[in-house]
């Protein structure tokens, strides 16, 4: 007879309907009996992945696309067979700007987020002083470092290109990833693939310029993906694979506890307890921390230890004949050093098809980090005409707005400081005495879309690990 397995996830985030989607499919695969449960606090799922139509656009509230190179992501959307639905980036737009002493200037090209591969349109560009173009060539010629302890993000530009480089072209581009200072963030954890290029070729532009190579043998997807309908299409998809009587909304964990049999006792608002051989955490550190704290205040410490910064999203609609002048790019970030009260723009009529009607603009605005926390706190009738000031200053906007929408995501974006891949190293070691239970999320190993359905993949597996 086959034996039953109880599994619970904590979470109706991407992170968590990846999850039970992935366990369901090893069931099935193994012919076993799995009997899951998904609990969500809130009343709607897919956790900061929102897409919501308005008058004609397409607003997204959350993340607006994925990014194809990691392959966790699109693996999962080829298994739904969500392909026809992707949108790859506009092939005419596809260049982006940053905002320098009050004016936009496109990104020269074959700059890739903090180094130059293409000589020509990096010399001409506005973006750099003579002094600062030239120090960053040097970094052909900048013996690569012998230590491999961890450095910061900030501290390996400087010292490969300069700190002008870091200043006026990797810090916004950074922090339109990670909502975060280049001088805070660990290299190790986030960007690991230009230690491996310094280490490899001496030179980090020496290793872009041979990945580029590399990539230019055969057909690929753009760096950036979504769908027709919005990045909502894979969580509607997920939810139809999952059957209604495994999802609970508006249902909040109180508490859990090992039971001396190995099963895990999961105690909710309500009262209800739920026994279960599996638990599985799809949430951010500080709540899972919140709840893990009785079982081991070691794990607790650690994950009370990963912070977060909030994001904020506003989309403006506009006619086009509202504004002076919209480059033609996927959109623009913003130095620091600016001392705006934005981070980026997207021009998501330009980014992607079938976002805003004809003779429109849809901008969506983007706010994140701690130079920003001060005005992220107030509210949002304070926020939004702030934002749209900015933007009209920026790019000659006149007359109010056709729609807009307000998205703030508090503690959502994890930052991830010197250090942080050995603290998670040690986290897993403390996690494996406590057999059946599972973290999933952007607070680990890695902020994306493709990465939290990566942590849900290893999840999944290690449970199934379980009964071999």
């Amino acid at each position: 007879m086959t034996k039953k397995i109880r599994a619970i996830v904590v979470g109706g985030g991407i992170g968590g309907l990846s999850c039970v989607h992935r366990m369901q499919k090893m069931a099935k695969e193994r012919e076993l009996d799995l009997d899951i449960k998904l609990f969500e606090a809130c009343s709607r799922f897919g956790g900061v992945i929102e897409s919501q139509k308005k008058d004609g656009f397409l607003h997204e509230k959350g993340p607006d696309c994925f990014i194809s190179e990691k392959p966790a992501g699109l693996r999962l959307v080829k298994e739904l067979g969500l392909e026809e639905q992707l949108l790859e980036t506009r092939t005419e737009f596809r260049r982006s700007f940053i905002l320098h002493r009050g004016r936009l200037h496109s990104i020269p090209e074959g700059f890739y987020l903090m180094a130059p591969t293409a000589p020509w349109p990096f010399i001409k560009s506005p973006l750099m002083t003579w002094p600062g173009k030239i120090r960053a060539g040097c970094e052909l010629f900048i013996p690569k470092r012998k230590s491999n302890e961890d450095e910061t993000l900030g501290s390996f530009v400087k010292r490969r290109f300069g700190q002008e480089l870091l200043d006026r072209m990797a810090q916004p581009l950074v922090a339109g990833i990670y909502s975060a200072d280049p001088e805070e963030l660990s290299l190790q954890a986030t960007m690991p693939r230009f230690i491996q290029m310094e280490q490899k070729y001496g030179s980090v532009t020496r290793g872009l310029l041979n990945t580029l190579r590399a990539r230019a043998s055969g057909p690929r997807y753009s760096l950036f993906l979504s769908f027709k309908e919005g990045m909502e299409t894979l969580v509607q998809e997920l939810l139809k694979r999952i059957p209604s009587s495994s999802l609970y909304s508006n249902t909040s964990i109180q508490s859990f506890a090992r039971n001396p049999s190995g099963t895990w006792m999961v105690k909710l608002d309500n009262g209800q307890i739920h026994e279960t051989d599996w638990l599985t955490l799809a949430l951010p550190a500080h709540q899972t921390a919140q709840l893990i704290q009785s079982e081991s205040p070691e794990m607790a410490s650690i994950l009370n230890g990963i912070s977060y910064s909030t994001s904020i999203t506003i989309n403006f609609g506009f006619k086009t004949s509202q504004l002076d002048h919209v480059p033609n790019g996927m959109g623009f970030v913003i130095p620091q050093l600016e001392k705006r009260n934005l981070l980026a723009c997207s021009f998501s009529h330009q980014k992607f098809e079938q976002r805003a009607p004809e003779n429109t603009v849809l901008l969506r605005a983007f706010m994140g980090g701690k130079p920003l926390h001060e005005l992220m706190e107030r509210s949002k009738e304070e926020i939004i005409p702030t934002v749209e000031s900015e933007l009209r200053k920026i790019l000659g906007i006149q007359g109010p707005p056709l729609c807009v929408s307000f998205a703030k995501w508090k503690s959502c974006m994890p930052q991830y400081p010197l250090g942080h891949l050995q603290t998670m190293d040690h986290l897993d070691r403390l996690k494996k005495e406590f057999k059946g239970l599972f973290l999933v999320g952007n607070g680990y190993r890695g902020v994306g879309v493709p990465d939290v359905i990566e942590s849900a993949n290893q999840a999944a597996q290690e449970a199934f690990d379980l009964i071999r």
